[in-house]
């Protein structure tokens, strides 16, 4: 077990008792966004895509900031995030199978499954952890 006193923020964290964990999933959904959408607008790419890609890269980008920004509404909101949460934690896990898919398949490179895939595992399984302490805690709704 981690000790509260050294590892008291870590600990809460694992526990599903800190709304830090929101913040992971700003960051995360940021970042993710960011490099969509350089690759969207950055990207020389020989052959050229479908001519829908880069719309859909640009919509999945533009998806992650709308979500890493809900994520910090809820923060600073300070309101009951259990119903609105699970929303992004359904996803997160989505993306999290929707890897482990691909790279079974081999379609997916160990690259972009561990910046993507499980990357989202893990913010995802934290949210997880965060909604049932809440509804442990009464604070669902």
């Amino acid at each position: 077990m981690l000790s509260e006193k050294k590892h008291g923020g870590l600990a809460r964290l694992l526990r599903g008792e800190s709304r830090g964990v929101l913040l992971s999933g700003v960051a995360l959904n940021w970042c993710g966004a960011a490099k969509i959408a350089r690759e969207v607008w950055l990207a020389k790419r020989q052959p050229a895509p479908p001519a829908d890609y880069d719309q859909l890269k640009a919509f999945t980008a533009g998806t992650a900031a709308i979500f890493g920004s809900f994520y910090l509404y809820l923060y600073v909101a300070k309101k009951p995030v259990v119903p609105l949460l699970m929303f992004g934690a359904a996803l997160k896990t989505w993306a999290f199978v929707l890897s482990v898919i691909l790279v079974a398949q081999g379609r997916l490179d160990r690259g972009n499954f561990l910046s993507f895939g499980v990357s989202n595992g893990v913010v995802g399984g934290l949210f997880w952890v965060h909604i049932a302490a809440e509804t442990r805690a009464g604070r669902h709704r």
